[in-house]
């Protein structure tokens, strides 16, 4: 299927799906990753899910700072930037309380960036604004949520896949005054990246404010398994 490149707002993104679509499906890729990483996934979902091939239009709009990871073959793009080593430490030490707290420096103008690609996009490809299903994946995930808990129209669906709690006194509260949400959360049990256990304590908090969350807890790392697109293919019906 026919990938197309255009520019929302401030970003680039790339497009999958039927012109005539009223369903608007957009996900974001992960720290590190180049603006195209989560392109394939639309025509997996396809597979998984045939309506969405007339229904839907997929975007992937592309992180706008530019990483130097050392690997010059792959583009590597970030929505803010990570302290890698203050996730290492926590981890190493036990102390996963500590990855919850801050609100990194960066959400608020990432955040901005992709609330500006859904209302261009809205107009523009002329989507129904209360179908869209919005998510991503990691850092992605990280970004949607804070955005989607912060809409005040809410949408059909958010799509944390490998995501993990952050700035944990904002969102509860943010989560506890927002209108329930229909939320499929996806999270690999040996994840070395973002613990399992922190997924777990997002899930709880998001089920104790009445949200409706499909949890698919899969055996695997910081990834997206056939388990979970096959759970998301349903999801997304």
């Amino acid at each position: 299927m026919q990938t197309i490149e255009r520019s929302f707002g401030q970003l680039k993104v790339r497009m999958v799906g039927s012109p005539q679509a009223k369903r608007g499906i957009l996900l974001c890729h992960g720290y590190g990753a180049p603006g195209t990483d989560l392109v394939p996934l639309a025509e997996a979902l396809m597979r998984v899910n045939p309506s969405l091939e007339k229904e839907a239009v997929f975007l992937f709009p592309e992180a706008p700072i530019k990483l130097d990871m050392g690997m010059p073959w792959m583009e590597s793009r970030a929505w803010w930037h990570i302290d890698i080593g203050r996730f290492e430490r926590a981890i190493r030490t036990g102390n996963l309380k500590e990855l919850t707290l801050q609100e990194p420096e960066g959400l608020a103008q990432a955040r901005g960036l992709v609330e500006e690609v859904i209302h261009e996009a809205t107009t523009t490809l002329g989507l129904d604004e209360k179908k869209w299903i919005i998510g991503g994946f990691s850092q992605g995930a990280m970004l949607t949520t804070d955005l989607v808990l912060r809409m005040q129209e809410s949408p059909k669906g958010l799509c944390i896949l490998s995501g993990t709690l952050l700035n944990a006194g904002k969102w509860e509260k943010l989560i506890s005054n927002h209108p329930p949400l229909n939320i499929f959360q996806s999270h690999g049990k040996e994840d070395p990246i973002l613990p399992h256990q922190v997924a777990e304590w997002l899930r709880d908090l998001l089920i104790k404010h009445k949200h409706q969350v499909r949890f698919s807890s899969f055996s695997g790392g910081h990834g997206i398994p056939a388990s979970v697109l096959r759970d998301m293919g349903t999801f997304l019906s």
